[in-house]
């Protein structure tokens, strides 16, 4: 499998609620993501994996509008678009936040680019542009939610 269809096959896996397909697509020793290299000088580790189980419990019709734009050797340039009906609890308490109630609300958020970086068919590292984790707080901000733990702020 080339890094375009690694990438891809990845997405669809979440998408699709198979996460042994998904693990089996991600090497967890070299596994990392978080803002891009270029922009921070660093890559973050983060519970990748389960950020998305927990994001299709809350969502189960979340669809990541995955865009393959463009190819170089091992790095995929891609872009997301998250949307989908809050219809379950999204419990993010993982990250030292909370349990958000299902609202119902249908959301959609702005595309997001980023890199993966595939080696021996298998994602090592994803890197967004934004600083935002996933869209994750844009998420929350169209679901009128603030975490407890950012409330302080």
């Amino acid at each position: 499998m080339d890094a375009k269809e690694t990438v891809q096959t990845l997405i669809y896996a979440i998408e699709a609620d198979d996460f042994e397909k998904a693990r089996s697509l991600i090497n967890p020793d070299d596994f990392f993501c978080g803002p891009s290299m270029a922009i921070t000088g660093m890559v973050l580790a983060c519970p990748w994996m389960e950020i998305g189980k927990r994001l299709r419990a809350a969502f189960p019709d979340l669809d990541y509008q995955l865009r393959v734009e463009g190819v170089d050797g091992n790095i995929v340039r891609f872009s997301t678009q998250f949307k989908g009906t809050h219809n379950g609890d999204l419990d993010l308490t993982m990250m030292k936040m909370e349990v958000f109630p299902a609202t119902h609300k249908f959301i959609r958020t702005a595309r997001e680019y980023g890199l993966a970086t595939v080696h021996n068919s298998k994602v090592i590292a994803w890197a967004m542009e934004s600083m935002k984790c996933i869209n994750l707080f844009t998420l929350l901000e169209q679901l009128d939610f603030k975490p407890l733990s950012l409330q302080e702020q």
